[in-house]
């Protein structure tokens, strides 16, 4: 945790069958000088029951957790630099959520024909747009991403698509239709997806174009024997 400079550590235990998360933050002054044993429990408040769980989000200095025992999606929003709570979000029909620079995206339970999509600046909480993605009856959503100001999705028997939350227009990844990449990192100083499948390595900029792309050294033992 760069904003409190201190190292946060994330445990379960034997005696509740590992079911429960218990956090707790040591001072890296306290690690320099020899005494890791020096911690502080953080997070007491939150029930951090499997399947709930928590992220520490060093990019945008932000804690978030999520609470099962509800029966409701409750996204509470923390300060990583005192671990005091900011706000909290109860959704009922929210399935999944994504953090990117100064965005939170609250993916919603799919319509007959689109998927929405709650957009809130994550330091206010703050609505800031609702996106209705297409979605016909016999699609689905294989893959969901957000870096910076695109969506990156993939839905059955269709290229990948990048949606620009500013202008929202979409574009289309030729030649993807049929593709088996996964979304691995997003290389935030490059503005870059790292891309792979069971072959290579690439390297997309944020209109899908492919800038680099590198070969797995299993692939080139396979090719290689294919060619003998």
């Amino acid at each position: 945790n760069e904003k409190a400079d201190s190292v946060i550590t994330a445990s379960v235990y034997v005696h509740d069958n590992f079911g429960t998360l218990s956090c707790r933050s040591t001072a890296v002054s306290d690690i320099i000088a020899g005494h890791p044993e020096v911690t502080k429990f953080i997070l007491e408040s939150e029930t951090l029951e499997w399947p709930g769980y928590v992220e520490f989000d060093d990019e945008n200095h932000k804690i978030l957790t999520y609470s099962h025992a509800t029966k409701i999606y409750l996204v509470k929003l923390g300060d990583l630099a005192n671990y005091e709570r900011l706000y909290d979000i109860y959704d009922p029909g929210v399935t999944e959520v994504k953090i990117a620079t100064g965005l939170l995206a609250m993916i919603h339970q799919r319509s007959a024909s689109s998927l929405p999509v709650l957009l809130f600046d994550i330091e206010q909480g703050t609505l800031i747009d609702k996106l209705l993605l297409p979605l016909g009856v016999s699609e689905s959503i294989e893959v969901i991403e957000l870096f910076s100001d695109r969506l990156v999705l993939k839905k059955t028997r269709a290229p990948f698509q990048i949606y620009d939350i500013r202008t929202h227009k979409m574009r289309e990844v030729r030649g993807t239709r049929f593709s088996q990449l996964s979304i691995a990192h997003y290389i935030k100083s490059k503005n870059l997806v790292v891309m792979t499948d069971n072959d290579c390595v690439q390297l997309w900029n944020a209109e899908g174009q492919v800038v680099q792309r590198l070969m797995y050294f299993g692939a080139l033992d396979d090719a290689a024997a294919q060619s003998k």
